[in-house]
């Protein structure tokens, strides 16, 4: 399987495997609708992939206690992801008129919702990645751009089976 550059759903993945294996007692393995063994999963997943984030485990179940969902869902990332949305020519004339208005206006809640069927989601490509050369960043202001949207300039390479640009596999997520 291909994971994000980050390394966080590969490192989470092999936790998982162990901590599974684990608990296995004669090729039986335990009851996934345990809540007890939720909390030993999670105890070990964060103590394991992210001891310098204690801090931040201490603020998540403060902020539970306290009911502020919102700092809740600010801190309870399991994997943390850059993923920036991309419009891709899924449908030609959508993409045209789309990638037109956006040119012109700029980005706008109205556009973001009817740009959602025709837009995928990719890891953030590092500055070497061929595939940056293909994304036209989506205008925010006038002498502003958004730093995660963007229109994929070059429409041949959206297929039938998704994104698949040249010299590498498809790279959308979803």
């Amino acid at each position: 399987l291909a994971y994000p550059p980050s390394g966080g759903y590969a490192q989470a993945a092999d936790v998982t495997k162990q901590f599974v294996k684990s608990k296995q007692i004669n090729n039986i393995y335990p009851d996934i609708n345990d809540p007890m063994l939720f909390d030993e999963y999670y105890h070990t997943l964060y103590s394991l992939t992210r001891p310098h984030e204690q801090t931040k485990g201490r603020k998540l179940l403060d902020a539970i206690r306290l009911q502020d969902f919102k700092e809740v869902a600010k801190l309870y990332r399991l994997i943390e992801q850059d993923t920036i949305n991309v419009l891709v020519p899924y449908d030609a004339a959508a993409f045209e008129l789309l990638s037109g208005e956006v040119r012109k206006t700029g980005l706008t809640a109205s556009w973001i919702h009817r740009a959602r069927p025709f837009t995928i989601s990719l890891y953030r490509p590092s500055k070497n990645n061929h595939v940056l050369g293909r994304l036209e960043p989506v205008r925010v202001g006038r002498d502003e751009t958004a730093h995660d949207w963007f229109i994929y300039s070059y429409p041949k390479d959206y297929m039938e089976d998704g994104l698949i640009p040249p010299d590498g596999p498809a790279i959308w997520i979803g």
